[in-house]
């Protein structure tokens, strides 16, 4: 499920002149018993709300005092997430014969028409209180207080995200947490601000439309409501009639396929940058160490030491922690199982929290092969949404991962080749596509049970500097046939270089004779572009070959400089 909390405002919308009749706890109930986090948000002073709302232990999690207050009924813990009223203040309030005067654990409460006193006491006491309304209510909090930051406070307890959670309230106080949440709706009753400014109205007011929310959330989990909601999700790009393309968090499973070097990395950090940037946790399963450049990804696993599944699980419970498990020093034949338990174990508290709202595969066609006895990867194929899987080879996927597919974003000279190749290895008749591509770097995105024609889309750019396969590159083996050979005029030597180190390091003691004929026939900048496939180094090698002016010892040592600069790894 995408919303796995529901967040509720207690004063007009679930409750009302303080009672919450018998139907609206049922359908509470009923939120608690689909397996949802059932969170109250209030601006009630915590002992006044106990002594009204014997159900209160319906709720996980009660957010009191706006914000200022977080309560666990079942353990009966209250935990302060600021100081209390300060006795001065106090003082000042009632000189100023502000009343009826209520004093919580952490906020001081009035009613209207007191804000004008009660501001001038803040002033004349010298603190930083505000002022919020709720309706003719009057709360006096501490600085950085409100309902929003009592809720995150609670989700990070719990382990639930914001991103995760559907708001529902009614009044000016509830401004702030509904903007928290990843889906904002308002009672039909609200005051017109709220109304505004919130994803959905309510047909009807107070706890009937709470009903009718909850009724809308376990029926589709909101699907039919999302159209024009404020977090769409992540944006992928723009299809050539401008529309924009968002990836919503747990929805779908997206293939992300094409050819070597086409850009499929490029794809696949824009949605990391874009989704961790708004807040939604990501996963990513490394096998070769390409993301290491990410800053935004905390990291299991490196060179020398393979990732522990428990520790991955462990980190994951942190809500705002997004990780990448490196599988470099894996053995490649025990990456699929690797995976195959992680996934096992994962399944379960992603089915309750919703996280990580993605988990990211890469390689997809060796760590979810389709040569491989399925009944031993079975935990890894069970129903789930939130996957994003990369491949060169939809084909070489397994079947019953690729039935799971609901998009795919094709990249590459031919992205209709790529589409045709998914339908053949699952049985689907292969679209037509209806427009004309507009420039080379456009992908085809398709929706594919929809029964719509693939979209030719303009990717979103990534900000994050990305050397595909950079370690693999830097100290694996590219291989007999595409390694470099400095051979010199007619074949004098034989000296191969199968990566980039070892490229810089022969360099330096080939002849200058072999040096230079490779030099001026641009060898170096041709291998780098065409098998190390990064045409930045690239295009700065061959402004070294273009400069016939420097002897070899100068053009060797800044040909080195350029690979070294790029590809030394991190200690």
């Amino acid at each position: 499920m995408r919303y796995t909390t529901l967040a509720c405002d207690f004063d007009g919308t679930i409750a009302v002149n303080g009672q919450v009749n018998d139907d609206v706890l049922a359908a509470l109930g009923r939120v608690r018993d689909s397996g949802r986090n059932l969170v109250l948000v209030t601006g009630r002073i915590l002992d006044e709300l106990i002594a009204i709302l014997p159900d209160i232990d319906l709720f996980n999690r009660v957010i009191a005092e706006d914000g200022g207050v977080v309560y666990n009924p079942e353990s009966g813990e209250v935990r302060l997430l600021a100081d209390p009223p300060p006795e001065r203040l106090i003082r000042d309030l009632k000189e100023r014969d502000v009343t009826p005067l209520s004093s919580g654990q952490v906020i001081l409460a009035t009613w209207h028409p007191n804000e004008i006193a009660a501001l001038d006491a803040i002033h004349a006491s010298g603190f930083e209180h505000q002022i919020i309304f709720n309706r003719g209510a009057v709360m006096i909090v501490p600085p950085g207080v409100n309902k929003a930051t009592g809720l995150r406070a609670a989700l990070r307890e719990q382990g639930y995200s914001p991103r995760s959670t559907v708001g529902v309230g009614d009044a000016e106080n509830d401004h702030a947490f509904l903007r928290e949440c990843e889906f904002s709706v308002a009672v039909n009753d609200a005051v017109p601000i709220i109304r505004s400014q919130v994803d959905w109205v309510t047909q009807a007011g107070a706890g009937d439309g709470v009903i009718e929310l909850i009724g809308q959330l376990l029926n589709d989990d909101l699907r039919s409501r999302e159209a024009g909601q404020r977090h769409s999700g992540v944006r992928l790009g723009q299809t050539l009639s401008g529309e924009a393309i968002h990836l919503a968090p747990r929805r779908e499973n997206i293939l992300v396929s094409g050819p070597s070097a086409s850009g499929k990395s490029r794809a696949t950090l824009g949605v990391i940058e874009r989704a961790t940037r708004l807040g939604y946790q990501v996963c990513v399963i490394d096998p070769e160490g390409d993301y290491w450049g990410l800053s935004t990804l905390a990291a299991v696993g490196d060179e020398h030491t393979a990732p522990n599944v428990g520790e991955v699980l462990q980190l994951l419970r942190e809500p705002e922690l997004n990780l990448r498990v490196n599988l470099i020093a894996l053995p490649f034949a025990s990456r699929p199982s690797f995976l195959a338990d992680l996934y096992g174990r994962l399944h379960h508290f992603r089915s309750r929290t919703g996280r990580p709202h993605w988990l990211m595969i890469d390689e997809a066609h060796h760590m979810l092969p389709g040569a491989v006895d399925q009944n031993s990867h079975a935990v890894v194929l069970m129903p789930s949404t939130g996957l994003v899987m990369v491949t060169v080879h939809p084909s070489f996927v397994a079947r019953p991962v690729l039935d799971q597919i609901g998009a795919i974003i094709a990249i590459g000279p031919a992205p209709e080749e790529t589409i045709a190749g998914f339908c053949h290895a699952t049985g689907r008749k292969t679209p037509a596509i209806g427009e004309t591509r507009s420039v080379r770097d456009d992908a085809l995105w398709w929706q594919v049970d929809r029964g719509a024609q693939p979209l030719w889309l303009c990717l979103d750019s990534s900000e994050t500097q990305h050397i595909r396969h950079k370690r693999k590159y830097a100290i694996g083996d590219v291989g007999i046939v595409r390694s470099f050979y400095f051979r010199g005029p007619e074949s004098k030597t034989n000296i191969r270089a199968e990566n980039v180190l070892s490229f810089a390091s022969k360099a330096g003691i080939v002849d200058d004779e072999t040096w230079t004929f490779h030099l001026y026939r641009g060898d170096y900048s041709r291998w780098v572009g065409e098998v190390i496939n990064d045409r930045v180094c690239a295009r700065a090698i061959e402004r070294v070959e273009a400069s016939r002016n420097l002897i070899p010892a100068e053009s060797r040592k800044r040909v080195i400089n350029v690979l070294l600069d790029r590809y030394t790894l991190p200690g």
